[in-house]
């Protein structure tokens, strides 16, 4: 039987609260996971300020809803960040440290394979990713 999902990304927004993450259990909060797609998961989330940095085996898909937000990513020597805006598409890289800073709020869809780890550290390039 074929099973098909109509989500109301409008209302699953609405329904979360818009602030900065510091916790992973808020970060749980701000991103929702609402489905998947083969091996990745499928989440949407409001959030302003920095979300913690992350990592996955898989590259992730950002596509900013509304808002805008800047993509840093913890490159070998450098880093480097992507201003994103409503409406544009940005690919993370797999194994790359990464995180989102909103100065005002900022409303994203994520499609990231489910295995990731992420850390409240200001450089977390020297820590060894804890896989989830």
């Amino acid at each position: 039987m074929l099973e098909t999902n109509v989500l109301d990304v409008a209302a699953i927004l609405s329904s979360i609260a818009c602030g900065e993450v510091k916790t992973l259990e808020e970060d749980r909060v701000a991103f929702p996971r609402l489905g998947s797609v083969g091996a990745f998961g499928v989440f949407v989330g409001r959030f302003m300020g920095s979300s913690p940095w992350e990592i996955h085996r898989e590259e992730e898909l950002l596509y900013v809803l509304d808002g805008r937000t800047e993509v840093t990513l913890l490159l070998e020597n450098r880093e480097e960040t992507f201003a994103v805006e409503a409406g544009q598409l940005f690919i993370v890289p797999a194994k790359v440290w990464h995180r989102q800073t909103a100065t005002e709020h900022a409303a994203l869809l994520a499609v990231v394979a489910e295995e990731g780890a992420v850390s409240f550290e200001s450089d977390p390039r020297s820590e060894t990713p804890r896989w989830t």
